[in-house]
């Protein structure tokens, strides 16, 4: 974790991802109270969000390469 920030929404941390890539997330989803009262049910996923998200992270991915291609010259 790097630093934890108090927002009007609540808490979020900033934790650097095995990648070095620091995310913000809310703290609530490392509360070992919260986690202990939710549930699995069973999944759900919708094919259409999925190819969405691929879509978008491809683009995402694709737009970092430039930027850092761009970086280098």
């Amino acid at each position: 974790m790097r630093r934890v920030e108090q927002r009007a929404t609540g808490q979020f941390l900033k934790v650097e991802g095995p990648s070095c890539v620091v995310v913000s997330i809310p703290g609530w989803m490392v509360d070992p109270l919260v986690c202990a009262e939710m549930s699995i049910g069973r999944p759900q996923v919708d094919l259409a969000a999925l190819s969405d998200l691929t879509r978008l992270v491809t683009q995402a991915a694709g737009l970092i390469v430039e930027e850092l291609d761009d970086d280098r010259r």
